[in-house]
């Protein structure tokens, strides 16, 4: 299997594993009173900071040895399937909520080191599994049936991976510190705002919100790999071949969201989630790319110290944009708050790697 084919395999079982948060969130909000799907919205956010802060410990830390993380991701696709099981047992309950961010946070690493290490078999096969569970979703009629539906899924998708990972041995984690703090830091802003979203506005909106994340997320799987691949090595044509991808992803989502049959059916879930709200959710994504460009060269050249006060700085600006977009303009406001604090980030890693320099002589190809 060539390299380019498999990176777009690895990309598109990616989008669909990314699609977990948001078909599960969609499920809940028709069949749970608001302030449940308000909580759910909360607990996706604090799942989704985890998985990110996990990824950054287990995985984003060894990027930079040449052996693969093989053992950690084995280890976390057991406990994935606790997660599994405590969903099966509590619902979606305090205690099954646990369970919950402990699946999808295995879900989330498990699918990092997929792409690292290009195991592309193993990932087709979850992502068939999570395919079909997202399907079965339709037909859950009370939570406690999503709850099981969701469990089997899961516990499904985590087996395969224990069977399939090689238990072999592990890169040696390079500034696990600066990496993991940095990553701890900037994922504070989506639960803190979803969390601020709910107490103050109301349940819908923190659900809309939490939607319009989950939505721009089908992004993620390209934007993931080109972060993974480039904290690797340095490669243009990686880089080239994600900001082709993301722009047609973009344009379609975008697209799809301005259906009229798409546009009923999500204003029927969450009325506010407008195509307006989509387009910009979509378009701060996607600003993202330029980014990941800056971050992963600095992160390449042991500029860890350095990445960390940008991000610091960055998380600042994505807080202030989202409180003051909240204050002005409701959840749309938070979005575009959003965007602006991406733009800056940009910038941000553009000024910080012309004025640390440093040597990244890795593949131009």
């Amino acid at each position: 299997m060539t390299g380019t084919f498999s990176a777009l395999v690895l990309i598109t079982v990616g989008a669909i594993n990314a699609l977990v948060p948001t078909t599960l969130l969609i499920a809940f909000s028709v069949i749970a009173p608001e302030r449940q799907a308000g909580h759910m919205a909360i607990a996706l956010s604090i799942a989704g900071y985890l998985s990110q802060v996990s990824t950054a410990w287990s995985i984003e830390a060894r990027m930079g040895s040449r052996e693969v993380p093989l053992r950690s991701a084995h280890h976390y696709a057991a406990a994935g399937v606790i997660g599994g099981l405590l969903i099966f047992s509590g619902g979606f309950e305090p205690f099954g909520l646990v369970g919950l961010a402990l699946a999808l946070l295995a879900l989330e690493v498990g699918r990092a080191a997929a792409i690292a290490e290009r195991r592309v078999a193993q990932e087709v096969a979850v992502a068939t599994v999570l395919g079909l569970t997202q399907v079965s979703f339709l037909f859950a009629q009370s939570p406690t049936a999503l709850a099981r539906t969701l469990s089997g899924g899961l516990v499904l998708a985590m087996v395969i991976r224990i069977v399939s990972t090689n238990r072999g041995g592990v890169g040696a984690p390079t500034g696990r510190f600066w990496i993991t703090s940095e990553a701890m830091i900037t994922g504070v802003s989506q639960p803190a705002l979803t969390s601020i979203v709910f107490y103050a506005i109301g349940p819908p909106a923190a659900v809309t919100l939490r939607l319009a994340i989950s939505v721009s997320g089908l992004l993620s799987p390209i934007l993931g790999f080109l972060r993974l691949r480039l904290l690797r090595e340095r490669s243009i044509r990686d880089w080239r071949a994600a900001l082709l991808l993301a722009g047609i992803s973009s344009a379609a989502l975008i697209a799809a969201a301005a259906l009229p049959a798409t546009r009923d059916y999500l204003s029927s879930i969450a009325p506010g989630l407008t195509p307006a709200l989509l387009t910009v959710a979509v378009l701060w994504r996607s600003a993202s790319i330029a980014s990941t460009w800056g971050f992963a060269r600095l992160r390449r050249t042991g500029q860890s110290r350095l990445v960390f006060l940008l991000r610091l700085t960055s998380t600042v600006a994505y807080l202030t944009c989202g409180l003051l977009g909240a204050w002005v303009g409701g959840v749309l406001g938070v979005v575009l708050g959003f965007l602006v604090a991406e733009v800056f980030t940009g910038l941000l890693y553009a000024r910080g790697g012309n004025e640390a320099g440093g040597s990244d002589s890795d593949s131009r190809k």
